[in-house]
Order: structure tokens, then sequence, then C-alpha cells
């Protein structure tokens, strides 16, 4: 009994963690439609910075029995200005996602400087995005899963956001990806120090 009990207290939080997770989704989104949604510029150094997000979610990676690798050739000493928290948000959404849409292989985090900008990529050997999915990608309440049995939760908000947030720091997005084999996800920000 106590491991039936166990069982349903995780399902519990789980459940839970998904309508927190949703109803922060629903509110920043509304926030960045409204117009209220401003940038908190601070000094970030970046490698630290990465070095954070990559420990972050390497656990929840190794616990599905994935690689997450990083490689980073920015210096060790590079810092620009940037809303951090949103630069959080966007790596929170993008490998929150690839963990979610890979179910074997390797996700890489890649983050180098070109002339003005700090560009990344976040590559994944998940399930792809059909092409026919590929238009609506960055737009709110749009899944890859319709159906009723849906296996991978969300609301498609995650997305929307992460392209509001780029936008938001002056940056640019773009999306590669192949049914059956993977996507890439890269984006880029200005390197302002």
């Amino acid at each position: 009994m106590d491991e039936e009990r166990e069982t349903y207290i995780n399902i519990i939080k789980e459940a839970g963690q998904r309508l927190t997770k949703t109803i922060g989704n629903l509110i920043e989104i509304s926030k960045i439609e409204a117009g209220f949604s401003e940038n908190d510029i601070n000094t970030t150094n970046m490698p630290q910075f990465l070095s954070y997000v990559h420990a972050l979610y390497l656990p929840q990676a190794q616990n599905k029995g994935l690689l997450f690798e990083m490689e980073n050739s920015l210096p060790a000493n590079f810092s620009i200005q940037t809303d951090q928290l949103k630069l959080e948000g966007i790596f929170q959404n993008l490998i929150s996602n690839a963990i979610k849409f890979t179910h074997k292989g390797t996700i890489t985090l890649r983050a180098k400087k070109e002339e003005h900008k700090v560009c990344f990529e976040l590559s994944d050997t998940g399930i792809g995005i059909p092409v026919s999915k590929m238009e609506k990608l960055f737009k709110a309440f749009e899944t890859l899963d319709y159906s009723l049995s849906r296996e991978h939760q969300g609301a498609g908000l995650g997305l929307a956001i992460v392209k509001s947030y780029v936008d938001a720091l002056g940056g640019g997005i773009e999306v590669t990806s192949k049914e059956g084999t993977g996507t890439t996800i890269s984006f880029w920000i200005p390197a302002w120090n």
C-alpha cells in the first residue's frame, strides 16, 4: 500500500508542477502581449551562466538515458549586458523541449561569439518537427501533438515565449528539423558589454 500511495503522491506532484508551469507561462505570455514585459539588464558571465544551465538540466537528461553535451568556445571571462532571467527562460523552454522530445541519443548545447553577437545552438536527436508544423512553431497554443492520447504534455506556450524573449533581447532565432532525425534551434543575442 505504501508503494501505491507513493506512486499517487508522485503523480499529484508532477501534475501540480505542470499546472504551475502552465499558469506561469500563461501569465508571461499575457504580460508579453500586453507590452508589460521589460528587460532587466545586468552583467552576465556567459561561460558561468552556460555551466549553470548545463548542470541544471543534466540530471533530467541523464534520468532519460540521454547524453547532454556542451561545446562552449567563449572565453572564460566573457560577459555581456543582457536580461539573464529572459535568457534563462529561453534555455529552460528549449532544453526542456529537447529532453521531452528526445527518447534516445544526444542533446548538444553550443555557444560561440561572432562579431557583435553571441550565438547559441541546441541540437537533439529527437523526433523532429513535421514540415507542416514549422510555420506555426512560435505561435502561442500550438503543439506538435493534437491526439487525444497526447504523449507529450504542454500548452504550446514555451516556444512562443522563447521567440518573444529572443526578440526582446534584440536577437534572432531559426529552426532546422527533420522528422525522425532531430532538431537544431539556433539563436543569437547582441554581445553588448
